[in-house]
């Protein structure tokens, strides 16, 4: 079962994070064509989550809970992140 877990976990995290770097470009277009950061709530937000991600090392949950929040995390931020992008992406992203 922890096995199940760990896997469950390994495999949610990596959807995740790539659902957050493309929600992060589509919407706050984090970089010039020259390809320097320049929007500061990019920075800001993905250090969020980076503090996030890192405070579960110290915190150190129970694996049944962690698969719990990391599975339901997960699905609501793809949700939200869908319906986001399908509604606020053709504002925010133009090629520049």
């Amino acid at each position: 079962l922890d096995l199940i877990m760990i896997w469950t976990c390994a495999i949610l995290l990596s959807v995740f994070f790539s659902i957050h770097n493309l929600f992060m470009y589509y919407i706050f277009q984090p970089y010039s064509t020259e390809m320097n950061m320049k929007n500061p709530f990019y920075f800001v937000l993905n250090m969020g989550v980076s503090f996030v991600s890192g405070l579960c090392i110290f915190i150190r949950p129970p694996a049944p809970v962690f698969t719990v929040i990391v599975i339901a995390a997960t699905l609501i931020y793809a949700a939200l992140s869908f319906a986001l992008v399908r509604t606020l992406g053709p504002r925010t992203f133009r090629v520049r």
